[in-house]
């Protein structure tokens, strides 16, 4: 596979291969003054034909800013959707890591645009090293309970 064929698009379209793609970059996040805050401009590209911004770009955009202050992948997380971030209004997102552990962490991440909370992901980071794994495509057999 050549690098253009796994090149990624980010924010002002510039491209990424996969090497070096970041999702932070894909979504256009900022760090801004403020230790542990992002900044995201909600433009068109993430945004419904409603003029707000999508709710899946909300939280793919928490977790980008939650694996960057971890520094590892997201296992699992949860959002509550609270109100809208619309088109030209930028969006603060706060994270707090809230334990770390040897393979895990936690961390929480709330966005507002000014005093409203537009949202709150809480999500678990991380991945513990394992000399075996497996991977099933069909469910196996098991006895009813």
């Amino acid at each position: 596979m050549s690098s253009t064929d796994s090149d990624q698009t980010g924010a002002a379209g510039r491209k990424y291969t996969a090497a070096e793609f970041r999702p932070v970059d894909f979504f256009g996040l900022t760090p801004t003054e403020r230790t542990q805050v992002w900044s995201l401009s909600v433009e068109q590209r993430l945004s419904t034909s409603g003029g707000f911004l999508f709710g899946g770009c909300g939280l793919g955009a928490a977790l980008a800013v939650l694996e960057e202050l971890t520094g590892r992948p997201a296992i699992w997380a949860t959002a509550q959707f609270l109100s809208f971030a619309m088109l030209g209004e930028t969006v603060e997102i706060e994270t707090v890591l809230v334990a770390s552990g040897h393979f895990t962490a936690q961390a929480r991440a709330v966005a507002r645009v000014g005093d409203r909370e537009i949202l709150t992901v809480n999500a678990a980071f991380g991945a513990r090293p394992a000399p075996w794994n497996g991977q099933w495509y069909e469910m196996p057999a098991a006895p009813p309970p």
